[in-house]
């Protein structure tokens, strides 16, 4: 319903960005704030980075929803950053990048600390008028993001003008009490979501050192760690030499060739058109993951897929090594196995995961693991009991992840509606 069809409730008010309470306005963020970023003729002039420098300076991946993030951190001196007076930021200023992670924003809460570089906005609201944290969430919501449409021609890489930026519709409470009992209510689920993120890494590092530590043979569970019979019952199980290093004397080493059977000559590649006009129920696959679905179906069963081509080769920002389950089809950018008799596949996925494959790059333009360089691939072989309950401990971990991470979107659900009820006043806080 349009914003013009809309009824309005007694105590409310029609506007241009939807009905909001009768006692709070819309501003033009130019007239709640004072906004500025860093010129491009003094970067070109006058920036220096200096990795002892006193000032972190910000770029646009380094701003979050409602947080710094610290990673590449660059540093400028100190007694550059206050040559530069527009772009360097105090307590209370707002950070919102204006090309690439727009949908978040930043409040700075120490002086002496941040700058930012090109392509974020610093946004100093006038205390009287507007709370920080308040605009903060504003800029991370869907209302926000309207505002950032009636800008740009495009979403594919929405980029916000200052001169924009600074027209940008607002709905503000009449006080600053409701403000900030806006802002704290949504900054309550932000650290909630915080605590799941941190968690859901916390459990990834666990998972990833006990495969380092089980799918080497470094450490053995209990029940496979000593002899049950023989000369030797009761007795620690030793280590020998392999083309892997040192690994369990009871493990063997063989190629992939003999662990996993390939059906790489029944994959078929479909354009993109073509796929457009068999839209089905069918998951298509390709190096990393579902692409797209389809009415029709090349596989049926439980699959391992590896991909064969594509920048992941190298970076592993996706699983590289993954299980396709059901009917699915397939393109010829994923290796296609299924686990030969001796070897199981939950734990051979994890395992083929676990490799580093930039020794096997056969690309130039672009990284391509052929399927000669599979079929070579050194594998480990503990016994299918050992596997099955190496496996076992995985899948749980996983198990863990996945309800984390569920509870994790459903928490990001639930703010999005909370933003949408608070923010336009339909729901209103104690203040």
């Amino acid at each position: 319903m349009s914003v013009t069809e809309q009824q309005v409730p007694e105590g409310f008010n029609k506007t241009e960005v939807g009905i909001i309470p009768d006692k709070w306005e819309i501003h033009l963020l130019n007239d709640i704030s004072v906004i500025s970023r860093l010129a491009g003729a003094e970067y070109s002039s006058m920036w220096k980075e200096n990795p002892a420098g006193e000032i972190i300076a910000l770029r646009g991946f380094n701003i979050g929803k409602n947080r710094i993030i610290n990673r590449e951190l660059t540093r400028i001196d100190n007694s550059l950053s206050l040559k530069l007076k527009r772009s360097r930021l105090t307590k209370g200023d707002v950070i919102y990048p204006c090309v690439g992670s727009i949908g978040n924003a930043a409040v700075i809460y120490e002086n002496d600390k941040y700058h930012i570089q090109q392509n974020i906005a610093r946004i100093t609201p006038k205390q009287e008028k507007l709370y920080s944290e308040y605009l903060c969430h504003f800029l991370m919501s869907e209302l926000a993001f309207k505002e950032v449409e009636r800008f740009t021609a495009t979403t594919s890489q929405p980029s916000v003008l200052v001169s924009s930026l600074r027209q940008y519709r607002v709905p503000v409470p009449e006080t600053l009490k409701e403000q900030t009992a806006i802002a704290n209510a949504l900054s309550d689920v932000d650290a909630l979501l915080t605590e799941l993120e941190k968690l859901i890494a916390k459990k990834q590092a666990i998972k990833t050192a006990t495969m380092q530590q089980l799918l080497t043979g470094k450490t053995r569970l209990p029940q496979f760690a000593t002899y049950t019979e023989g000369k030797k019952q009761g007795q620690s199980k030793g280590t020998k030499p392999s083309d892997l290093g040192e690994i369990p004397e009871d493990w063997k080493v063989v190629t992939l060739d003999e662990a996993a059977n390939f059906f790489d000559g029944q994959r078929r590649p479909l354009k993109s058109g073509d796929r457009a006009r068999i839209k089905g129920q069918y998951p298509y696959y390709g190096a990393s993951g579902i692409v797209d679905y389809v009415n029709d179906f090349i596989f049926d069963g439980e699959f391992i897929l590896l991909g064969e081509d594509g920048e992941n080769i190298l970076s592993r920002s996706l699983p590289l090594a993954f299980k396709a389950s059901g009917k699915i089809w397939v393109n010829n950018h994923a290796h296609v196995m299924t686990p030969k008799k001796n070897y199981h596949i939950d734990f051979l996925i994890p395992y083929l995961e676990s490799l580093d494959y930039s020794l096997l790059n056969s690309g130039t333009a672009q990284p391509k693991l052929n399927k000669q360089s599979c079929l070579n691939i050194k594998v480990i072989k503990p016994s299918i009991e050992e596997q099955t309950a190496i496996a076992t401990i995985l899948s749980d971990i996983d198990e863990e992840i996945q309800t984390l991470e569920h509870r994790l979107k459903k928490t990001r659900q639930i703010k999005q509606g909370m933003m949408q009820e608070l923010l336009t006043g339909k729901t209103r806080l104690p203040f």
